[in-house]
């Protein structure tokens, strides 16, 4: 089947378009290239008008409604539709009616999260029908964990543009504050963009900078996902205790690698991570008020830390379960076959 995607911006899209359902052929379609603009608008940016729109026998968009009398699915991360905070009335209906329209054969959510949030959109417009949670699939290169060791210097990591809002500042007091006799080294990919819901301070962002002059201290960026993804396989551990993320791709992907992951419970990251595969920590925003460098996270983070470093059969025991986790929850070939079956049931 040849299958018209739109724009893949994220690394798991692409990852997913190249490892397609078998005889399925993933092609560029053509659309009015809003996202290359200065369109700020919700609905323009989510709705995909196919300039060529014969040829296909399916079109797979991310969160945007498909304009077309071919058969179309549409993935969903968040909110359904993706029309902004207060949508107008023909909008809604416009999106209704399309959703409803024999040709719209699949209403994926990449997360049970994502689903539930939608659940009185769906109930009311009955599409609960075509409504599937279909994971996205995580690379896993490895068939079995790490080899343990005991390093004279710990390698950690920390990935993520959004480093603030992702918890990267608590992962430098973490880190900070660790015994002396802890070698440690930290790798962080980054660009440091600051986007929604946290917002550093001046003080907070110059005394990141003085931070990050540290000779233990790498900052990378603008890395290919491959590039990343070795990181990943070659650190030690990963620091994700992020403020907040409606999913975050880097705990699965460091899990996939082997890595063992120190992240925070917010939002739908606990589909992902339990006690078993990961050292969790809770995160109550009522509590931590969305401040920067709460003490009680920094502390949670480092005790993290130190319960991975100091118990190596503890490391390996989550290392190992995280590994599981990507081969058994977030498994390409078990993605296509869910996927496959949705369109052909």
């Amino acid at each position: 089947m040849k299958i018209g995607r739109f724009v893949a911006t994220r690394a798991w899209q692409k990852f997913a378009f190249d490892n397609p359902p078998e005889e399925w052929v993933y092609v560029r379609a053509l659309d009015i290239p809003f996202h290359l603009s200065n369109v700020r608008n919700q609905f323009l940016l989510n709705t995909k008008v196919p300039i060529i729109p014969i040829g296909f026998d399916l079109f797979h968009s991310y969160n945007s409604i498909v304009v077309t009398s071919a058969p179309w699915l549409i993935e969903v991360e968040s909110q359904l539709p993706r029309f902004g905070a207060s949508p107008k009335q023909w909008q809604l209906s416009f999106a209704i009616n399309r959703l409803k329209a024999k040709n719209c054969k699949v209403i994926s959510f990449t997360c049970e999260g994502a689903k539930k949030n939608n659940y009185a959109f769906l109930e009311k417009n009955d599409l609960h029908a075509k409504s599937r949670v279909i994971y996205r699939p995580t690379p896993c290169t490895l068939l079995g964990p790490k080899e343990p060791k005991n390093p004279e210097v710990w390698q950690f990591l920390f990935v993520g543009n959004a480093f603030y809002r992702k918890g990267g500042y608590e992962s430098l007091m973490a880190l900070l504050s660790l015994p002396d006799d802890i070698q440690w080294k930290l790798t962080i990919v980054s660009n440091f963009e600051v986007d929604w819901a946290i917002f550093p301070s001046l003080h907070i962002k110059q005394k990141t900078k003085h931070i990050l002059n540290d000779h233990r201290i790498q900052v990378r960026s603008n890395l290919s996902h491959n590039e990343t993804l070795n990181l990943m396989r070659l650190a030690d551990i990963s620091l994700q205790p992020t403020h907040d993320d409606s999913w975050n791709n880097v705990i699965p992907e460091s899990m996939g690698q082997g890595t063992p992951v120190i992240a925070t419970l917010v939002r739908n990251t606990p589909e992902i991570i339990n006690e078993s595969n990961a050292v969790t920590i809770p995160l109550d925003n009522t509590n931590y008020k969305r401040r920067l460098g709460h003490p009680s996270l920094v502390r949670n983070v480092r005790e993290g830390i130190l319960s991975l470093v100091n118990d190596s059969s503890h490391r390996n025991f989550i290392a190992c379960n995280g590994l599981k986790t990507i081969q058994q929850k977030f498994n390409l070939e078990k993605r296509n076959r869910l996927l496959e079956s949705a369109i052909t049931p």
